[in-house]
């Protein structure tokens, strides 16, 4: 279900950024990428290029300095592993 970009949504829980900042949910945007989760089952194409253009639209909207992964902000590190089998290349270009 679709969330405002002005709405908190509960997309990474417990969760904090490298540089401190905790409880992510307050200053961020999630979006889920649906596969199996085990690092094997590929992302489609269509879902990628779906993601880049989702995130455009966002950055063009937001000031975004960051792109990070559940796994990346999730606490305790460890708490979540998804995306799994996520590649930095599918998003570089973007801030």
């Amino acid at each position: 279900m679709p969330v405002r970009e002005d709405q908190r949504a509960w997309h990474a829980g417990q969760s904090r950024m490298k540089d401190g900042r905790m409880a992510v949910n307050d200053f961020s945007i999630g979006i889920e990428l649906v596969n199996l989760n085990d690092g094997v089952d590929p992302f489609p194409e269509e879902q990628i290029q779906a993601m880049r253009s989702l995130l455009k639209a966002i950055i063009s909207r937001h000031p975004i300095r960051h792109i990070v992964t559940h796994y990346e902000c999730a606490h305790p590190p460890g708490r979540k592993s998804d995306p799994a089998g996520f590649q930095e290349s599918w998003i570089q270009g973007l801030p």
